[in-house]
């Protein structure tokens, strides 16, 4: 299951942020949690208390805490979450990178930006969830994790995996069905 946390001082915004994410997630058959924090001190009481999120859609302008000082802690406390930041302040888009920003999305254009983000956040959170390609190999089953696999080639009967740190694994199996079954 994903968490989910959006934060955002204007209620409309929030809310419309939150059905946009709710929306995708559902159409996508992925099963979330979306917490909607309309103060970014509230959302930092919980992210000192130990809460944990995935995916982080933020504000910049908020009073109090701004986002960069949320994505400052989240980037200290939870290395692995992803922030997007929804502004209107695009002045503060190269400073956010320095946070390691997923994206960066005018809220002038939330409808059109936000879904795609969306959608290239959950296939990069698919990979780095440790997702494996499952081998028989002679008398054992080994797991190829999905994101240190560079690339295939056929060889004779023979689909070889090249994966990163220069090793290889092959298995009898075509092409066809080795790209049928990563899908």
């Amino acid at each position: 299951m994903l968490h989910i946390a959006v934060c955002d001082d204007n209620t409309e915004i929030l809310s419309r942020v939150k059905e946009l994410a709710k929306v995708f997630f559902r159409t996508h058959c992925v099963e979330c949690k979306i917490q909607a924090y309309q103060s970014s001190e509230n959302l930092l009481y919980d992210l000192q208390d130990g809460v944990y999120y995935d995916l982080l859609l933020l504000d910049i302008e908020m009073p109090g805490i701004d986002g960069m000082d949320l994505a400052r802690v989240i980037q200290d406390t939870m290395s692995a979450a992803r922030i997007i930041f929804i502004t209107f302040h695009l002045e503060y888009a190269i400073t956010a990178y320095e946070f390691s920003v997923f994206r960066y999305i005018p809220k002038m254009v939330i409808d059109d930006k936000l879904p795609s983000a969306l959608e290239d956040y959950y296939k990069l959170y698919r990979l780095e969830r440790n997702e494996f390609y499952t081998v028989e190999i002679k008398n054992h089953v080994e797991q190829l994790p999905y994101r240190e696999i560079l690339y295939i080639l056929k060889d004779g009967k023979y689909a070889v995996f090249h994966l990163s740190g220069g090793k290889t694994q092959a298995v009898r199996k075509t092409l066809a069905s080795v790209f049928e079954e990563i899908g």
